[in-house]
């Protein structure tokens, strides 16, 4: 197609070549234009009843009527093409060559994140192992306090054992015998002759006046009557205090 379109003369030959092309593509227009141009050499008759449906598929009419007749023209035409042909041939390559290096930053960005996460994920990494290794390092020495504590409380008492032991061995034969007769848990049991004083009247008397003690002994011992009775003279004794003896009373009671 080159060679063509430099020397539109050797069409002739080519008008063949040029009518598959045009059948597989049927609306390339500078193929129309060859292959007019080829059966203007070749075959008049034929060119007459092609020319119509070349008309129809060029862009211009007025272009192909001049290529028919002006060879000249149509090679000027012809470099102009080529020089599209080729400008956007390197506008592509120009697109590519941009495109390859856009996906190369783009890849050695993506790289560069790849190793900050990376880098990050290490400090990270070290920093929780260096947390670990204090934490650790806290938990042995608190082990290391505590056992040190625990042997410190077995020495005091191992040493107060052996306190007690040494003043149990300095006490004097009477200390010894003073624990002895306590031991022996003694009582005093007194003689049938002994003398008896009768102290009936007397605690009537005590119970006449009665006091607080002993209506709390009396409460103590289970005798609530008796216990009651005092609380009662004490508030007719002691009207400023009614509340709390009437508490006692309750408490008594209950």
């Amino acid at each position: 197609m080159i060679e063509l379109l430099h020397d539109p003369d050797k069409a002739g030959p080519a008008v063949d070549e040029l009518r598959r092309i045009l059948d597989e593509c049927p609306y390339f227009h500078t193929g129309h234009q060859l292959y007019i141009k080829g059966l203007q050499q070749t075959d008049q008759k034929k060119m007459e009843q092609q020319l119509g449906v070349a008309a129809i598929s060029v862009r211009d009419r007025a272009l192909l009527y001049n290529y028919l007749n002006n060879t000249d023209l149509f090679f000027q035409l012809t470099m102009h093409i080529e020089e599209s042909i080729k400008k956007a041939e390197a506008e592509r390559k120009a697109e590519a060559e941009r495109r390859a290096e856009a996906e190369r930053k783009a890849e050695a960005e993506r790289k560069a994140e790849a190793e900050r996460r990376a880098e990050a994920e290490r400090k990270a990494e070290a920093e929780r192992k260096a947390e670990a290794e204090r934490k650790a390092e806290a938990e042995r020495k608190a082990e290391a306090e505590r056992k040190a504590e625990a042997e410190k409380k077995v020495e005091t008492e191992v040493a107060k054992k052996t306190d007690d032991k040494t003043d149990d061995k300095n006490k004097s034969s009477q200390d010894l015998l003073i624990d002895a007769f306590l031991r022996c848990n003694p009582k005093i049991v007194p003689s049938e002759s002994q003398f008896v004083v009768d102290l009936s009247e007397s605690m009537q008397d005590i119970t006449d006046i009665g006091t607080e003690t002993l209506a709390d002994i009396y409460a103590t011992q289970g005798n609530k009557e008796k216990a009651i009775k005092i609380y009662e003279q004490l508030m007719l004794k002691y009207p400023e205090k009614n509340i709390y003896f009437a508490a006692q009373i309750k408490r008594i009671i209950s």
